[in-house]
């Protein structure tokens, strides 16, 4: 059984679509779990007698996504005639796309974002292509973009064959719902919706309070002091003392003499002792 909250996620929407035609889609084993934590998605569900068990769960985790899978039997869907086996093969391909962060969509749409992340006043740009061959102009766009209330078009161009490019502005931070629907021959054919939140680039496990003890070990490592900004006037007194140490007047004398300077007779007298040693030598051996 697929939950409302999966049918509408990009991960298994497509896999929901296809496993409406399945009659009685049976998992062959499974791994019972404990209860979902906070915030995990359930996106596959089966029913073990009276008990429905998550059996794929999805949940946020810093800046990726962790996917639960409580079963080895998908792969037995593979090997069946019908849309089952195609509904096997949807979901690993969604479940890739959509975890690697890089390409996403629906069945026939994929979408890539250049970026990640977005903040106010900022421009984004997606890449959508239609998987599969159709002639150029067969496969019609639109989109839209509701923010606070208001919706607006998409600007959709077509690139070249069944490429599409879509510039989103974001004028302030805010959830920004942004859906592109596309239609061949005017008969539906996939849809795409997403919600890129707008705001700051800080991660939601991020501590910003301030580590006052670890700023005042560091300032007194180099001698200097931390103040907090609640004290500022014991700043301004500790600041002032250290101006009025500084202004005491005291004597520095413009020319030091060096060690040298104070061992400079010794080395004289030295040189003139070995001076007339060597005299004496000489007039004792007839040299002079």
């Amino acid at each position: 059984m697929v939950p409302p909250e999966g049918t509408d996620h990009p991960l298994s929407s497509a896999t929901a679509a296809l496993l409406k035609g399945v009659a009685s889609p049976v998992f062959y084993s499974i791994n019972k779990v404990g209860k979902r934590r906070s915030g995990a998605l359930s996106l596959m569900n089966a029913s073990v007698g009276s008990e429905v068990v998550p059996i794929v769960a999805l949940q946020p985790y810093g800046k990726g996504q962790v996917l639960g899978v409580a079963t080895d039997t998908i792969w037995r869907w593979g090997r069946m005639d019908g849309d089952i086996a195609g509904a096997c093969h949807q979901f690993w391909r969604d479940t890739i796309r959509y975890l690697s962060g890089e390409i996403e969509g629906g069945r026939f749409l994929t979408v890539k974002w250049d970026r990640k992340r977005y903040r106010s006043s900022e421009e984004a740009v997606a890449e959508i292509g239609v998987v599969g061959r159709y002639a150029e102009g067969a496969v019609h766009l639109t989109g839209t973009v509701e923010h606070a209330g208001t919706t607006v078009s998409l600007p959709i161009v077509l690139k070249e064959g069944s490429d599409f490019q879509t510039r989103v502005f974001f004028p302030e931070p805010g959830d920004y719902t942004i859906t592109v629907e596309a239609t061949l021959a005017g008969e539906p054919l996939d849809n795409y919706t997403r919600i890129i939140r707008v705001g700051s680039n800080v991660s939601e496990a991020a501590d910003l309070a301030v580590d006052h003890p670890f700023l005042e070990n560091l300032a007194a490592r180099s001698g200097g002091a931390y103040s907090r900004e609640g004290d500022r006037e014991a700043l301004m007194r500790r600041l002032e003392a250290l101006l009025l140490t500084s202004a005491d007047p005291h004597d520095t004398p413009l020319v030091k003499k060096g060690a040298l300077f104070d061992l400079l007779p010794i080395y004289v007298i030295l040189l003139m002792a070995a001076m007339l040693w060597e005299w004496i030598l000489r007039r004792r051996m007839n040299i002079v």
